[in-house]
């Protein structure tokens, strides 16, 4: 299981990175500062819940040997998703960027 936490963890990283370096340049940088942390703050709160959910999903003989791995596991997993539906939202759909004149 390292390998794994070690290869979520890369890409947890990386996602991460991404997030906050490509950021519309046409946007209010107050509105998108508030919704970058504000994002942050919520895939926190889901990736704590996650990890109280693994305690309800796997049995105790399971979750005692692998606690921490299945907790990272958990949590890494539900950051990637939700910082990249995020990314791409905010790019998007939330802070659209202008349109050309001319263009359909």
């Amino acid at each position: 299981m390292g390998p794994l936490v070690g290869l979520l963890i890369c890409l947890g990283v990386f996602v991460a990175w991404a997030f906050f370096s490509f950021q519309p340049e046409w946007a209010n940088k107050r509105a998108l500062s508030i919704f970058n942390w504000s994002v942050m703050a919520a895939c926190l709160m889901v990736s704590a819940a996650a990890a109280f959910n693994v305690k309800v999903i796997f049995g105790p003989a399971a979750y005692e040997k692998w606690r921490l791995p299945l907790i990272a596991i958990a949590g890494l997993g539900i950051e990637i998703t939700f910082l990249t539906v995020m990314f791409l939202l905010r790019n998007f759909w939330i802070f659209k960027p202008p349109r050309r004149p001319g263009s359909w």
